[in-house]
């Protein structure tokens, strides 16, 4: 009955996620603006199946010379749907990567949110968060898988620093927060760089509320973003010593310039998407 008890919330959360994923059931695909995730996936299992890992070049892109997809585009979220497609097809791993950013990002609000305000509180924090409308824009509309997987980590990496300095046992916090950590860093590269600053000032926070085991708590929380930044290296090292080998600074100017990309006004309520 206690085993129960526990799964019962998390059984709610994924019978929540199935109206957030329910348009995904339909047969075929559906357009998005990055509308190449079936062929990442595709190169992804073709990679993992011919036994290479971590995955940095890819066969058949670039005009089929062959492309560094990976060591420059955020690899998580392939890597699971490369994994899947290694059992079905291409388009059926794609879709079952992207249910599974949606469950898992009930999940692990779930589990932040029930730290604060009980069972009740975790699971309307878990589909608010599922059911956020820039959820919606990058599944459905922009097609940023990637960074929705990304989305899907960060309360695991708030949860992991908050129980480092809840719990006496300090390993736990430590792996959680890792493991976030490079997932989110590896998931979605400009998600991290935006997150770190508010997850390190959550972890100063938490340090000032409790003096009394300042050093050893900072210890802990310094080898947590340390460790993390350690595991996602064989992307995240790769794609920033080799970049001035490729065009991937281009993009930064050119038509993705942000000062380009400023709406009316009228445009936050009525908007075409390009």
């Amino acid at each position: 009955m206690k085993f129960l008890k526990i799964l019962a919330p998390f059984i709610l959360v994924i019978i929540f996620a199935y109206f957030a994923f329910k348009p995904l059931l339909i047969q075929g695909f559906y357009p998005m603006h990055d509308n190449t995730q079936v062929a990442r996936t595709y190169e992804m299992t073709k990679a993992l199946g011919d036994g290479m890992f971590p995955v940095r070049w890819v066969q058949d892109l670039g005009y089929g010379y062959g492309y560094p997809l990976f060591n420059y585009y955020d690899p998580l979220a392939f890597y699971v749907s490369g994994i899947i497609g290694l059992t079905t097809n291409a388009l059926a791993a794609t879709k079952t990567m992207i249910i599974i950013a949606i469950i898992l990002s009930g999940i692990s609000m779930y589990v932040l949110g029930k730290e604060f305000w009980g069972i009740k509180g975790g699971l309307v924090s878990s589909v608010f968060y599922m059911f956020a409308p820039y959820h919606a824009v990058d599944i459905f509309v922009r097609g940023d898988i990637a960074e929705s997987f990304a989305y899907a980590l960060i309360p695991f990496l708030f949860y992991g620093l908050w129980i480092l300095f809840k719990r006496k046992s300090k390993l736990g916090g430590v792996l959680v927060s890792a493991l976030s950590f490079a997932g989110i860093i590896t998931a979605h590269n400009l998600t991290a760089l935006m997150v770190a600053p508010f997850a390190v000032l959550f972890a100063v926070l938490l340090l000032l509320f409790d003096r009394k085991n300042l050093k050893r708590n900072a210890m802990y929380a310094a080898a947590s973003f340390i460790l993390g930044a350690g595991l996602s290296a064989f992307y995240s090292a790769p794609a920033i010593l080799e970049m001035k080998y490729s065009n991937v600074l281009s993009q930064v100017g050119g038509g993705a310039n942000f000062r380009d990309h400023f709406v009316c006004l009228y445009q936050f309520w009525t908007s075409p998407w390009g």
